[in-house]
């Protein structure tokens, strides 16, 4: 499933920087340490404790990174990994 729009997929091409403003948006989260190897993993927990816990997935994931990759070890790297929800309705 891709939740690019087509503005997305021209940038990606383009490679060009914009603005934009961001929508709040309700998200389930968790903060990770360690090596951004184990990110894949890391975003499938936040899918389950979502979909276990009545929300389903809406939206592309994002990750905020609290440190950089080559300025603290490997195992001490923070990573904050977000993906975007909203409650399940009936019937879902």
């Amino acid at each position: 499933m891709s939740w690019a729009p087509e503005e997305v997929l021209a940038m990606a091409k383009t490679k060009e920087v914009r603005t934009k403003t961001t929508k709040p948006q309700l998200v389930a989260y968790t903060v990770h340490k360690g090596s951004y190897s184990q990110l894949g993993e890391v975003f499938k927990k936040v899918a389950k404790w979502a979909h276990e816990n009545g929300y389903e997935v809406h939206g592309p994931p994002t990750s905020i990174y609290y440190s950089e990759a080559g300025s603290v070890p490997e195992d001490e790297l923070i990573t904050e990994v977000q993906i975007p929800i909203k409650r399940k309705t009936c019937g879902e």
